[in-house]
């Protein structure tokens, strides 16, 4: 009986889970047709000042609106994923961890969108000034608007990713998973990879980007080391 018990709940959450993707795969398509139908002023929110982006193929402009929707499909679409994803996980969490969950994807969400918009608003046209100065003298530019895309979605993800290293540091020590000692004492290695993983979601050779992107994350990630350990106590 006590078998046939958990095979009917496990049967039962599978049923649930199965159903919530549905509804995240419905939204997400739904939200991927609309955008379509506003993907040219979506495409316009991407052009730089003195930026002219060309296509080279008859498919092309289609193409440049398809990773436009995409893109906005998703961004629309993560509310409601992590609406659902709470719904469902919730009643699995002890009374101790809804708070600290809930908090985490929260504080999560807000870093990844300011980095984003930091990403979108001022380091993608610094990147593509610097980028394009390299090129003065020895040849003119011509962009292609589905590479420009690509390069400007990459870069705002990556810009987001970056912001979510603060939070997972503060949460891991403040969780007691990882030390706030050894953190502090291994903060150069951590320099070193941030640049590093700065280094490759800002593809520029110039310090000043790398620096700008860099420095509020190294600061960010010592501060939450500093206030975990303080609320720790």
């Amino acid at each position: 009986m006590y078998n046939m018990t958990e095979k009917k709940d496990l049967i039962e959450h599978l049923e649930e889970l199965r159903r919530r993707i549905i509804y995240i795969l419905i939204f997400f398509f739904i939200s991927v047709v609309i955008s379509y139908f506003f993907s040219a002023k979506l495409l316009s929110l991407f052009l730089l000042r003195n930026l002219t982006l060309h296509f080279f193929t008859p498919l092309e402009p289609f193409l440049a609106r398809i990773y436009v929707s995409l893109f906005s499909g998703i961004i629309v679409t993560l509310p409601f994923f992590l609406f659902h994803l709470f719904i469902f996980l919730w009643p699995a969490l002890l009374e101790n961890e809804k708070g600290p969950v809930f908090y985490f994807v929260l504080f999560g969400v807000v870093a990844f969108g300011v980095g984003a918009y930091l990403g979108y608003r001022f380091l993608l046209p610094l990147a593509v000034k610097v980028l394009f100065s390299f090129g003065k003298g020895i040849a003119e530019e011509t962009i292609g608007i589905n590479n420009f895309l690509k390069f400007s979605i990459f870069l705002i993800i990556g810009s987001g990713s970056v912001m979510e290293v603060p939070v997972i540091t503060f949460y891991l020590a403040r969780s007691g998973i990882v030390d706030t000692e050894l953190l502090l004492s291994k903060w150069r290695y951590t320099v070193i990879i941030i640049l590093v993983f700065a280094a490759i979601i800002t593809p520029t050779v110039d310090p000043i980007t790398l620096l700008l992107v860099s420095l509020p994350i190294i600061g960010l990630y010592l501060l939450s080391i500093l206030f975990a350990k303080i609320t720790r106590r």
